[in-house]
């Protein structure tokens, strides 16, 4: 799954794969990988949170 994220006056792309137990009620993976800067103009676009 892809999705971006904001951090103080900065957005970036976020990757990340969770794996789960078969059961479905745990996690047994996690990763993720922080992309690049996301332009301050898209940040409406994206759902990002203005900074105050």
């Amino acid at each position: 799954m892809a999705l971006p994220f904001a951090a103080a006056e900065t957005g970036c792309g976020l990757k990340f794969k969770c794996r789960l137990a078969q059961d479905g009620e745990s996690v047994i993976g996690f990763e993720f990988l922080v992309g690049d800067p996301v332009a301050r103009e898209k940040w409406d676009e994206l759902g990002l949170p203005a900074v105050h």
